[in-house]
């Protein structure tokens, strides 16, 4: 047990001096593992990636990430932003800055990416809202908080990553989160109506200019390609037509198709985003094998029974444990990064989650809000630096901004304890 204490603390170190995550946790498996194993040790190793290179889900991940990367370099999210602007209707509170709710939550449900979405929906919307009057606050916000969608709304790469730890079906997970993920975007709408509600200043008194029939036409036309995808990819997995890889691997003809079309795609593009996927795809390989070390480690020392005494101590109490776990993912997610947060801490939790009757489909939807949660939690969310670059504003008023609706994450997650069947109704029913 001295040896798995010392490489906890060693990873903790290396963690928070930036070193690579995967590189962090191969050195504390090593040094848990080594005073065991011996020789044995990098037979391990091997064994561990060659399975992992067999597993035909680990190749959803570079798929997903090249599908957004090809809409987010090929500049298709201008004519999704550009499109909805149109097609808003006049009388909903907050008008533009809908805008940037609605725009993340559709580019979230094609690609599954929180940072490109943030990205591109800040360098668009900011300078254009501000201009026109809206609060600089509330636009960032909306930004933020849409942004964060991206890992909720199937597809979702922090899914299929938190499936390869746990064991659970990708192809339910990206059933579970999807109606908590329109839900919680409905309440990011709603909380912005009821802010300009209570305080009109935050959005223009000139109301926006009479769209006419036939530019609303040709908005629809910009983005119903999107939702061509949308279908082409969920549609094929919710349907049992496609496995989540296969699903992942049409989404990339789909946006090629979408580029051609268009006429903005290009070699450079493509070889740009193929870099980012492979480059993706092997961070997250690299990374998992790691955390698989970490797993037959807390194996050896049995860290899983001791996390059941653990739950017996306290009482075998549900919501207690329940509000524990969240509040351990509050605190950690104001200091770490939301990749490290899930390897660290899931190795420990899932199996005191079993031990006490949870499921772990609804706990995934429940942990992915969290994460979510983390991406724009001061100091050190991730969105919040991104925001930073492309809209040119300090840092602090970024953090000010995503203060309101942190609440709403808390909100969402309470009523999934006591509504499971929120997440879990529609992977039960198809």
């Amino acid at each position: 047990m001295v040896w798995l204490f010392l490489a906890f603390i060693v990873m903790f170190i290396f963690l928070a001096i930036g070193m690579w995550i995967a590189a962090a946790f191969g050195i504390a498996g090593f040094i848990s593992l080594w005073p065991m194993m011996g020789e044995r040790f990098f037979f391990l190793v091997g064994e561990k990636s060659w399975a992992l290179s067999q597993d035909f889900l680990i190749i959803a991940v570079p798929l997903f990430v090249l599908m957004g990367d090809l809409l987010f370099n090929t500049g298709m999210m201008d004519e999704l932003y550009n499109g909805l602007i149109r097609l808003i209707p006049r009388w909903l509170k907050g008008g533009l800055i809908q805008v940037n709710v609605i725009s993340c939550t559709i580019f979230a449900a094609c690609s599954g990416l929180s940072v490109a979405s943030a990205a591109t929906i800040g360098r668009l919307a900011y300078p254009a809202l501000t201009s026109r009057g809206y609060d600089n606050k509330l636009t960032l916000g909306s930004i933020a908080c849409g942004g964060s969608l991206g890992i909720l709304i199937p597809p979702s790469v922090v899914f299929i990553v938190y499936a390869m730890l746990v064991g659970e079906s990708v192809a339910k997970l990206f059933v579970a989160g999807l109606i908590p993920g329109l839900l919680l975007a409905c309440f990011f709408s709603l909380a912005i109506m009821f802010r300009i509600w209570i305080n009109p200043e935050l959005e223009p008194k000139e109301m926006e200019k009479r769209v006419s029939l036939r530019d609303k036409l040709v908005a629809f036309g910009r983005v119903s390609p999107f939702f061509g995808l949308i279908v082409l990819v969920l549609g094929s997995i919710y349907l049992g037509i496609a496995t989540p890889t296969e699903a992942a691997s049409f989404g990339c003809g789909g946006a090629l198709l979408i580029g051609l079309s268009y006429r903005r795609l290009t070699w450079g593009i493509v070889e740009r985003s193929l870099r980012s996927a492979v480059v993706t795809g092997a961070f997250i390989y690299f990374i998992v094998i790691a955390a698989s070390l970490m797993k037959v480690a807390l194996a050896y020392y049995h860290i899983e029974a001791l996390m059941e005494d653990f739950l017996i101590l306290f009482g075998r109490s549900r919501a207690f444990l329940f509000v524990a776990i969240v509040a351990l993912y509050v605190v950690l997610g104001c200091v770490m990064d939301p990749l490290g947060m899930t390897l660290v801490t899931l190795p420990f939790v899932s199996p005191l989650l079993l031990a006490a009757g949870f499921d772990m489909l609804w706990f995934g939807v429940v942990f992915v809000i969290l994460v979510e949660m983390a991406q724009i939690t001061p100091p050190i969310g991730f969105i919040l630096f991104v925001l930073q670059g492309v809209c040119d504003v300090p840092i602090s008023e970024v953090s000010k901004s995503v203060l309101p609706f942190l609440p709403i994450y808390l909100f969402m997650i309470v009523l999934l304890y006591l509504f499971p069947r929120i997440a879990l109704w529609l992977p039960s029913s198809l």
